[in-house]
């Protein structure tokens, strides 16, 4: 076992910070992705939320009851930015440049909404903060090269504190306001 100083476990629990950032980044760019690949999925496939196309615009596209879905270029169009570094936040983007998305999300005087980023990203909410737990966990337990020796650190200098407060603490009738 190594023997640290402040610094070295400063240096330590930095190195753990910057593993626990590095799970932040990756959790919204597999986030966005999830989003991104839900929103795809939803286009052309009828959506218990949104209004039914009308018979006469089903018979006119060429694929039928496809909802947002002739041409695939609506499908094509929605694209991820991540990470993002918006000073101290980290963020992603699930989007589309292409101005019939807004039209289908939001709807027009002629269009019902038939909302399909909003949704993606609402019905993987769940997953996403889920799986963002479990790689900011595992950052913090596996933390970097030197986490086993800081963890070591730390349980030492617990046991020490225990120690002096057996060696110098309140008198007995004190006991239970240690804790």
């Amino acid at each position: 076992m190594k023997t640290f100083s402040l610094g070295e476990f400063a240096a330590h629990l930095l190195t753990m910070e910057a593993d626990i950032r590095l799970a932040e980044e990756v959790a919204v760019v597999r986030g966005c992705k999830l989003i991104q690949r839900k929103a795809k999925g939803m286009l052309g496939h009828p959506q218990p939320f949104w209004p039914a196309l009308k018979p006469e615009t089903i018979a006119h596209k060429a694929r039928g009851d496809t909802p947002l879905l002739e041409t695939g270029e609506l499908k094509r169009s929605i694209e991820i930015t991540a990470p993002v570094h918006e000073g101290s936040d980290i963020a992603g983007y699930v989007g589309s440049n292409n101005v019939k998305a807004v039209w289908h999300e939001l709807g027009t005087s002629k269009i019902p909404p038939r909302p399909f980023l909003s949704a993606a990203a609402m019905a993987n909410g769940h997953l996403i903060a889920e799986m963002t737990g479990k790689l900011v966990y595992t950052a913090m337990i596996s933390g970097g090269s030197n986490f086993r020796n800081v963890a070591h650190l730390l349980h030492i200098l617990k046991e020490t504190g225990e120690k002096i407060w057996d060696e110098f603490g309140p008198e007995d009738e004190d006991e239970g306001k240690r804790k």
